[in-house]
């Protein structure tokens, strides 16, 4: 397990490097194919339990909140992002209309909305992220720092989570969802997110107050990202989302943490840093 997610990092790390340092359609991009195949894994794990995700539905809404978050901004891509949930509503209870589906339809419909919202809306803000501006003391791109922050610091609190949880785990979190997890690791994580924001923050001309505060919320935003999935995994009775990733799983399993941590660095830096 260990070989597998140490190759997995060696291959992954550098090339999340080049298209997060490109942005623009090269991430955008990426991005669009990493929904795609997440909505997938969502889709075949609800199917065990007779639950029917609609990927004609998800697919494309997933794609297309992904690929406005690029291509508008301001008010346009808000206008853009309520049209799609919205048409993604109707489309899902109205899909039933002519095409039945095993199982119960209502709960096709809130899965398929839930999955759009999950996947499709929440991974945008890792294109809206990288596309902000606002000063830096390096002459970089201020979306690329807050990017490499945010996704750094969430691969420290995974780290340190889980070092601090095996050396020194007593205390149960949240057993009844996660049962390997601890208070212990939780605070090991916040810790180890905080010591990698801090001199990332600087080296972008963050206020050190805020990149430790950044650090911490995005360690705990991780966390809850992480159990949430652990929820969906736990009701179906499955240990994964899917195998793609070596040591790590599918998709969903990679980037669960990364899906609420990068909306709460975007909110972030709107409300203190820009």
């Amino acid at each position: 397990m260990f070989v597998h997610r140490l190759l997995s990092a060696l291959v992954g790390i550098p090339v999340g490097i080049f298209l997060v340092w490109q942005g623009g359609l090269w991430l955008a991009g990426f991005v669009v194919i990493l929904g795609v195949i997440a909505f997938q894994e969502y889709h075949a794990t609800l199917r065990i339990r007779r639950i029917e995700v609609l990927r004609e539905i998800g697919f494309p809404a997933c794609a297309a909140l992904i690929l406005g978050a690029y291509f508008l901004g301001g008010p346009e891509l808000l206008l853009f992002t309520q049209g799609v949930l919205a048409l993604a509503v109707v489309s899902s209870l109205a899909f039933h209309l002519f095409a039945p589906v095993e199982g119960s339809r209502t709960m096709s419909a809130a899965a398929t909305l839930l999955g759009v919202v999950y996947i499709g809306f929440l991974f945008t803000f890792t294109v809206i992220v990288r596309e902000m501006v606002g000063p830096t003391r390096t002459g970089l791109p201020f979306g690329l720092h807050l990017f490499l922050l945010g996704w750094a610091a969430t691969m420290a609190a995974d780290t340190g989570a889980y070092a601090v949880g095996k050396a020194l785990g007593r205390r149960k979190l949240c057993p009844e969802v996660s049962p390997g997890k601890t208070v212990e690791g939780a605070l090991g994580g916040i810790l180890g997110s905080m010591a990698l924001a801090l001199p990332l923050g600087i080296w972008a001309g963050f206020p050190a107050g805020h990149a430790l505060a950044l650090g911490a919320l995005i360690a705990i935003a991780g966390l809850i990202g992480d159990l949430s999935k652990s929820i969906i995994k736990r009701d179906v009775g499955v240990k994964d989302f899917g195998t793609l990733i070596p040591g790590h799983g599918g998709v969903l399993d990679r980037f669960d943490s990364l899906l609420v941590s990068m909306p709460v660095a975007y909110f972030y830096a709107i409300a203190f840093l820009q």
